[in-house]
């Protein structure tokens, strides 16, 4: 097969109506745009619903998508809604996503053509959705609905008898709320819907989707509140006994503290890791091919105890490692996973991740310090990986080289060969990575493509706030787009 050369573009920076990119024209307008270049792939971030701080990587629910991508031009031709009602908000900047004010434009909508949808539609294949979904369906819509009667706040804020889907109280409310609750599964039938027509338009466009599998869920989520078995929990408390997080290292004296709950490897191993093999199947469905995030935590991860206030006192236990990488091998023969190994892997996770022969990351941006042996310059790339200017967590090309020192600069410069500044970096650094390449696919942000600076940077990690929020414009979609790499 040949390599795969695309773009990495979140959804919700595509530049459709109603504030943030969706599931709508735009998405097919951009699969056009990548097949007239001559680009085989689109990357993008997780879909899944967010919470606090607008992370994708800590998503409301697993195997569920975001419903602020829900395409209302859909709903107007399905006669949900009037051609007026979809095109009441456009955003104050259409380079920032600002969430508050698209949540407050859609979501009145969404439950509009909900009840309209209920008065006027036969509701058969509605129905039909519901019963091949299930309980993992039902557990999701029903922490949805809860969490909007308590005002978003996280699970363990709610009264005590809605602590957990198993409750009795939380049985009795689902039902006694039934049309609430079934909104939320309406939400979801739509966005399967419209996501699966976008999946079948890119597969005919011959466009790889590629998608990105967060390894941890957030505490607060559907998938924490419907099941404590898959984590390492302290039931008496009912909260975690530990949390995620990676250890203090040169770029940080305390580590990251995350707070995601830890998995118990052990019960998911008695169950034949069934829910990792239904979590992958359903990305499955979505994209052809997954990024699995923080690989090294399949091998070995930092486990700290619950209530601690840095990284600091954690300690290194044992993943899963062969024994579900062999499940996966089982059951998706194909193994079509990108490993994010990025940072500094000991030894026996590089021998452990040689013998998944599946692909890992190089990214350019880290390839200029350390001499020739960095493993992120050209001719240290290996022929299963796939090569990045940045990823959503770097800073754009065009505003790392300016954050560089002048001596920096200079070593770049002399690496490539070649005479750069702020303006011309991020086009050389793609036209050398593309030359340089064998075997190797690439991937480039879109920001890079464009030559866009910091402002355009998609995440900062370790901070909240500002996060998330761009998206390009729709002048950026025009014929011309993709010259750089031509």
């Amino acid at each position: 097969m040949n390599p795969l050369t695309g773009i990495l573009l979140p959804v919700f920076s595509l530049p459709s109506k109603g504030g943030i990119g969706s599931f709508g024209a735009m998405a097919y307008r951009w699969i056009d745009l990548l097949k007239q270049a001559g680009l085989n792939a689109w990357q993008v971030c997780p879909l899944g619903p967010t919470g606090f701080g607008e992370s994708p990587y800590q998503a409301l629910g697993e195997s569920v998508f975001n419903p602020l991508f829900i395409d209302l031009e859909d709903f107007v031709q399905r006669g949900w809604l009037t051609e007026q009602e979809s095109q009441g908000f456009h955003g104050n900047n259409p380079h920032t996503i600002d969430y508050e004010q698209v949540e407050g434009y859609k979501t009145p909508l969404l439950m509009l053509a909900y009840e309209r949808f209920l008065e006027k539609d036969d509701t058969e294949a509605f129905n039909h959705f519901k019963e091949e979904e299930n309980e993992d369906l039902d557990v999701f819509a029903t922490f949805s609905a809860l969490k909007k009667r308590f005002n978003k706040a996280p699970w363990w804020q709610w009264p005590r008898e809605f602590h957990s889907y198993r409750n009795p109280e939380v049985e009795t409310y689902r039902k006694v709320c039934k049309k609430f609750v079934d909104f939320f599964k309406f939400e979801q039938w739509i966005l399967t819907e419209q996501w699966m027509k976008i999946r079948n338009y890119a597969r005919q466009s011959d466009i790889e989707l590629i998608g990105d599998l967060p390894l941890y869920v957030g505490q607060d989520s559907a998938t924490v509140w419907g099941n404590r078995k898959l984590f390492v929990w302290d039931t008496s408390l009912d909260r975690p006994l530990a949390v995620a997080g990676v250890p203090p290292d040169y770029f940080s004296s305390d580590g990251q503290l995350w707070g995601n709950p830890v998995y118990d490897w052990h019960y998911q191993e008695c169950r034949e890791y069934d829910w990792w093999l239904k979590r992958i199947r359903k990305q499955l469905e979505w994209f052809d091919r997954v990024r699995l995030d923080h690989f090294r935590g399949f091998y070995d991860y930092w486990s700290i105890p619950f209530g601690e206030k840095t990284a600091r006192h954690g300690q290194w236990l044992q993943g899963p490692q062969h024994k579900l990488f062999a499940t996966l091998e089982r059951n998706f023969p194909q193994m079509p996973f990108i490993l994010e190994d990025l940072g500094d892997l000991h030894k026996k996770v590089r021998e452990f991740k040689a013998t998944l022969k599946l692909p890992g990351m190089a990214v350019v941006q880290f390839a200029f310090e350390g001499g020739p042996q960095n493993p992120y310059l050209p001719d240290n790339w290996q022929k299963l990986q796939v090569v990045y200017t940045g990823t959503h967590d770097n800073d754009t090309t065009c505003g790392w080289f300016k954050g560089l020192t002048a001596k920096q600069r200079q070593q770049v410069a002399t690496i490539m060969n070649e005479v750069l500044d702020e303006t011309n970096v991020a086009k050389k650094i793609i036209r050398w990575i593309l030359k340089h390449r064998t075997s190797q696919h690439v991937i480039i942000p879109l920001q890079d493509i464009l030559g866009l600076g910091s402002e355009a940077r998609t995440n900062t990690p370790g901070t909240v706030g500002q996060n998330w929020r761009w998206r390009c414009s729709k002048q950026d979609f025009h014929e011309n787009f993709f010259d750089v790499i031509q």
